[in-house]
């Protein structure tokens, strides 16, 4: 019997304890690269933005590929940026992902942050992040707000289908990325 578990820290205990954990490690992204170009007529800048968002997972770059993703990556940027800059109110914001699936809102963000974490700890600095979201933040605070925002979007992510008020969550989430002391604009 083979158990497959992206979140195996959700399973419970008694399950977790039973099982043999081996861990599986994804191709090398030029042998990844080389086989969704055989997968599909999608360009090679459009493999490697997929690759880069998935942390190097062909076969979620491949899901991806097959669905509104370029739409959706395009507009969550859009509205990140906005709530970031001050000119997006967080609270609309969360209304509309709550309305539209707010798993997938909850990983992108998750994987966009998770990325310039990874960036960070890699020694190359931050400043700015597809214009500028980040603009509010303090250099000094770079890595630790990240991993606060990440810990925040986790908690959500964790909650998701046990009956909480995902509109509630998903705000006290997006509040994060909005300018400090700033009021809430309209769109």
């Amino acid at each position: 019997l083979i158990l497959v578990s992206h979140q195996p820290a959700r399973l419970p205990a008694t399950v977790r304890s039973r099982c043999q954990i081996i861990a599986v490690a994804r191709p090398k992204r030029q042998q990844a690269l080389t086989w969704l170009q055989d997968q599909g007529p999608e360009t090679t800048t459009t493999w490697q933005t997929l690759l880069r968002f998935t942390d190097g997972a062909p076969f979620a770059a491949l899901d991806l590929s097959e669905s509104d993703f370029d739409q959706l990556n395009s507009e969550l940027h859009k509205e990140i940026k906005g709530i970031s800059s001050g000119s997006h109110d967080p609270v609309k914001v969360a209304a509309r992902w709550a309305k539209n699936e707010p798993e997938r809102c909850l990983d992108w963000l998750a994987q966009e942050l998770e990325g310039l974490i990874r960036n960070l700890v890699r020694g190359n600095e931050v400043t700015d992040w597809h214009g500028t979201t980040l603009h509010n933040m303090e250099p000094s605070e770079g890595l630790r707000a990240l991993l606060a925002k990440a810990d925040g979007i986790a908690e959500a992510r964790a909650m998701m289908g046990s009956g909480v008020n995902m509109e509630m969550t998903l705000r006290a989430v997006l509040v994060d990325f909005a300018p400090p002391a700033a009021g809430i604009a309209s769109e």
